[in-house]
This record gives C-alpha cells, sequence and structure tokens, in this order.
C-alpha cells in the first residue's frame, strides 16, 4: 500500500529523531522495524496526527486491517487540514477494502477526492473499490474521464490497465499499459505490468521482453521472479549474479530481495543444485513472512464456526430457497492442487466459457455472514428472512457474473479458496457443479512454497503454517463431504496426469456434458490465464511435478511432520 505520509514540519513531533526513524524504516519497506518504532511513538503519543497517520499506515501494510481502520478515524479527528484529511481518508479506503467493507471503502475514497479531487490516487482508489464491487463500468469511466483531463499523464492509463487484467481483459489492458509506455517511455514498471499481461495471454517472447526492459530502466524492478519462469537457467547464466548482486545489497528494499531470492531459487532448481535452490527459497519466503503477521488461528477458528453452523440440519432448513436457477462449475481445492489444469480442460469443451479466478463468492459469503451476525441472539434469523438473504446474493452473484452468463450458460468459477463457501454455494445454487481437487499433500504445500504469492495465500511462506492451513482445509473437506454427500465430485492430481482421457470423462459426465476430444488438447486453448499455473498449463501433460518435492524432503521436516496421518 505504502501510504503517503503528511508530515506537518510546524509540528515538533514530526521532527523529533525517534519519528524519522520510524518513517524512513516505513518508507524503506521495513515494516517489522517500523512497526516497533511507531508503537513506541503511539505510548506516548496517543492523539497526535502524525504518528497515527505512520501507525495506521504500517498496520494496513502489515495487512491488521480492522487496526488500521481505528487508526485512521482516530487520525482524521486530528487532521490538521485539507490535505492530511484527503491522505487519512485515502489510508481508510485502503484499509476498509482490505477488511473487505467495500461500500463504506467505497465512502471513504469519495471524502478524500472531496479533500482535494486532483490527487489521483485517490480516484484510483475509488476505481478499485467499485471494481470490487462488480462494478467495472463506472470504474472505468471514472479512470478514463481522469485520462481526459491528464492527457499527457502516464498514470491514469497505467491505472485503467490494472483494472482491465483484474476483468481478464489482458489484451486491452496491455493495450493500456503500451499506451501510458508511449507517453513516458522510462517508466519501468508498466514494463512489468505488460509483461505480466503478455504472459497471461501465451506471449512468452513479449513478456520476456518487457521484464528486460523493465530491468534494463529500473536494476530493482521487481521483474526477475516472473523472468525466471519463463526460461531455463544453465549455471553460466549472465542472470545468476545479477540477482545474487540484489539479494545481497544492503540497500536493497525488502520487495526486491524477496524477487531476487524466489528467482533465484527457480534457477537453481532449474540448474539441479537443490539444496542451494532451498537456501533461496526458504530465505524469499522468511523475509516474505516478516513481512506478513499471519495467524493460522484465524483460519482454525474460522472453519470451526463455518462447521458448527452449516450442519445437515441447518442445510435442509434451506435448501432450495434461493430460486436460482445458475448452474456455474465451482473448481476448488487447495492452491496448487490442479485447480487450473482442470479449468483449462474443461475451457476447450465447447458449451463451457472459462470465468477464471473470481472474487464474488466471498464477498456475497460474507455479506451474509454480516447479516447473520447482526441479529445477534437470533442469528442467523428467521426461516423466511434468511431464505430472503440467500435470494439476495443469490442475485448479487448472477448480477456480478452476468457477463459470462451472457455468453455462456455454463461457465467456470475457479477460486481455489472456495472450499471455505462450499456450504453457501450449495444453498445459492442448487443447481451447480462443484469439483474439488486434490493433491498429495506435501506437494501441494511444496509447490505453494515455491510461489511467490502476490496476493493472498498468506499461509504459505513458513512450511508449518502450510502444514497445519492444509489441516484445517482437509478437516473441512471431510465436513462438506458428510453433510453434503454426493454433491462434490473429487478429482484427484495424479490421476489426471496419469490418465487425461478418463478423468476428463467422468468430471464431464459430473457436469453432464459430452466429452470432446478438444479437452485433451487444452494446452492449445488460447484464453487468457491469470493464475501461477499459466505456463505450465501451456503445455502438453507432463510427470515430473509429481514427485518434485522429494529433492527436497531433507529440507521439509516442519512440513512432513506436520502432515503425518494424511494422504492426497
Amino acid at each position: 500500500m505504502n501510504q503517503p505520509i503528511a508530515v506537518d514540519t510546524a509540528d515538533p513531533i514530526s521532527s523529533t529523531k525517534e519519528f524519522q526513524q520510524a518513517l524512513a524504516c516505513y518508507d524503506a519497506r521495513k515494516l517489522e522495524e517500523a512497526d516497533t518504532l511507531v508503537r513506541e511513538l503511539l505510548q506516548k503519543n496517543t492523539d497526535q496526527y502524525e504518528v497515527l497517520h505512520l501507525a495506521a499506515s504500517v498496520a494496513l501494510d502489515r495487512y491488521r486491517a480492522a487496526e488500521a481502520v481505528a487508526l485512521f478515524r482516530r487520525a482524521l479527528v486530528r487532521a490538521p487540514g485539507d490535505r492530511a484529511r484527503g491522505m487519512s481518508w485515502r489510508g481508510l479506503g485502503d484499509a476498509l477494502r482490505q477488511a473487505g467493507d467495500l461500500p463504506q471503502a467505497e465512502d471513504a475514497y469519495r471524502h478524500a477526492m472531496l479533500c482535494d479531487p486532483g490527487i489521483m490516487p485517490y480516484a484510483f482508489g475509488l476505481s478499485q473499490a467499485l471494481s470490487d464491487q462488480g462494478k467495472f463500468e463506472p470504474a472505468l469511466e471514472l479512470l478514463r474521464n481522469i485520462a481526459g483531463k491528464h492527457r499527457r499523464n502516464p498514470l491514469p492509463y497505467w491505472a485503467i490497465g490494472t483494472l482491465l487484467m483484474q476483468w481478464n481483459r489482458q489484451a486491452d489492458a496491455l493495450a493500456a499499459y503500451e499506451l501510458a509506455l508511449s507517453l513516458d517511455p522510462g517508466l519501468s514498471q508498466p514494463h512489468v505490468f505488460a509483461g505480466a499481461a503478455c504472459q497471461m495471454l501465451g506471449r512468452a517472447d513479449d513478456a520476456v521482453n518487457h521484464y528486460k526492459r523493465a530491468l534494463g530502466l529500473d536494476p530493482a524492478a521487481p521483474a526477475y521472479c516472473q523472468l525466471a519462469q519463463l526460461k531455463q537457467f544453465t549455471a553460466d547464466d549472465p542472470d545468476l549474479p545479477r540477482m545474487e548482486a540484489r539479494l545481497n545489497a544492503d540497500t536493497a528494499a525488502p520487495d526486491a530481495k524477496i524477487d531476487a531470492a524466489f528467482a533465484l531459487a527457480k534457477a537453481y532448481d532449474d540448474i539441479g543444485d537443490y539444496d542451494r535452490a532451498f537456501l533461496f527459497l526458504d530465505m524469499g519466503n522468511k523475509l516474505k513472512r516478516a513481512d506478513v503477521p499471519y495467524d493460522v488461528f484465524t483460519e482454525e477458528d474460522a472453519a470451526d464456526r463455518i462447521m458448527a453452523l452449516f450442519t445437515r440440519d441447518f442445510i435442509a432448513r434451506f435448501e432450495n430457497r434461493s430460486g436460482s436457477e445458475l448452474s456455474p462449475i465451482f473448481i476448488l481445492g487447495m492452491p496448487r492442487s490442479g485447480t487450473t489444469l482442470v479449468e483449462q480442460m474443461l475451457a476447450a469443451h465447447s458449451q463451457i466459457k472459462a470465468g477464471g479466478e473470481l472474487v464474488y463468492i466471498s464477498h456475497v459469503a460474507r455479506g451474509l455472514g454480516e447479516a447473520w451476525q447482526s441479529r445477534g441472539d437470533a442469528a442467523p434469523g428467521e426461516d423466511d428472512t434468511v431464505a430472503a438473504d440467500l435470494r439476495k446474493g443469490a442475485a448479487r452473484y448472477a448480477e456480478l457474473t452476468g457477463e459470462l452468463v451472457r455468453r455462456h450458460p455454463r461457465f467456470t468459477d475457479k477460486m481455489p479458496q472456495n472450499f471455505m463457501y462450499i456450504g453457501v454455494i450449495h444453498l445459492l445454487f442448487p443447481k451447480a457443479k462443484i469439483i474439488h481437487c486434490r493433491r498429495d499433500p506435501i506437494a501441494t504445500c511444496f509447490s505453494c512454497y515455491q510461489r511467490r504469492f502476490t496476493a493472498g495465500n498468506l499461509f504459505s511462506f513458513d512450511l508449518q503454517d502450510l502444514g497445519r492451513f492444509y489441516k484445517t482445509y482437509d478437516r473441512l473437506m471431510r465436513h462438506w463431504h458428510a453433510v453434503l454427500p454426493g454433491r462434490i465430485f473429487d478429482v484427484q492430481y495424479e490421476s489426471v496426469v496419469a490418465d487425461p482421457e478418463k478423468e476428463i470423462h467422468q468430471v464431464l459426465d459430473f457436469c453432464g456434458l459430452a466429452f470432446e476430444a478438444a479437452c485433451l488438447n487444452f494446452h492449445s486453448v488460447n484464453r487468457a490465464i491469470a493464475t501461477a499455473s499459466n505456463v505450465q498449463v501451456r503445455k502438453p501433460i507432463y510427470h515430473s511435478a509429481i514427485a518434485h518435492w522429494r529433492h527436497y524432503e531433507k529440507h521439509l521436516s516442519p512440513l512432513i511432520e506436520g502432515l503425518q496421518g494424511l494422504t492426497g
């Protein structure tokens, strides 16, 4: 997030050594140090605007959304003028968006724009809040208006590209990034984003060129990790010393070090030096984990509450009450379990439109949860009230996926962690198909550990967290199978690799569709793929990934011990 900090040089606090040190750590993305320093400042300056805003910004960037919301609200009370108020309203919008309170986030960004309508990031935040709520056209129109007012400024076009990427319009996004670069060829970041768009579109050579141009303009650009996924390294590769130099540079920002560490892990994996590869992989994950205060207990508690609510009796009370005829194909499971492969095979079918990773079910489920919890002791509410909630939730999802439905009545929704919401999916969409992808637990978790996820999947940066999260996922899936017998179709990744024709026959039978041979040529499907597997699924099925983790087995004791008793 990296919020701008409104510093009042006339305020004595702003000029103190302690505040300047905390601010310098924050600007350098040394968030753990900044967190410690700003907490000490807060103890002595509980009502000082500069300290409150900085503390809120640090909490936001460390994914403590509730704390950030509270601190930004306190900062707003103390803000000395419109400039400071605008910054804190924008920060509050970011925090509310992170917390999932999208209508309130939208309101906060609008307040920021009222404070100073000339600050483009405030409008960019508003466009994101609109987009997150499924309001794509208003979000795009807002950015187009800004671009019209600032025709020579590349930033609005960059923002338009990012918005289009989120809506799986990678070709249009690439055009926006290229327009931004035409206005300022010296920018490195649009090259990184353009490279990602090309990579998702299957244009590997163009992606490589963009990543290399980004690094040529800025050697610290976060492009090595993505570049590494598109090339095969040898021991004499000239990028190796460059990446190691970045990793060892005292002045390199943590994000740049993380990027280099994951890229080096991929490089030495290619070379076959697995011990050295794990050294860098462990380094990158530890750096990332230090920046993400993840608490696996929160996930475990959420799973417990879900299972306590979605009993057989609860489900029986509300089955077929949503009134929805929608029949999406939900593909879910742990990340790196084969969900992208299954979706790509289905995407080759003439009657299926691939939707990709849609965030809508989580938004709808969160809205239902908030409504039910708001009823206190009466939660979730009277039967007729809960049925009305379900009808509203189903209608909202239908609205958000309207464009997909217009193209094809059968479409996929491939968000892996929708396994949390299978009970909601069942109640909202009686005609939906739910496909659960499974893979060997150790292979799944290690594959997560190998990926530098840029958003979500916060459990993936520590081997013990991974083991505990997997067990929570496994426990929840056993619950769903128990309360919804026959509703979920399990697909084993290793079986798909061993006999893809047999497995896709079974998947299509479950979906009520006839077999089409094109599903076996999934790697030829021309569509954008926005997941970490976008390189692999453009190739024919290969077997080398099945037991790849065994090269690292001696390093994986915390994970292996944590997963004892589980099988794929």
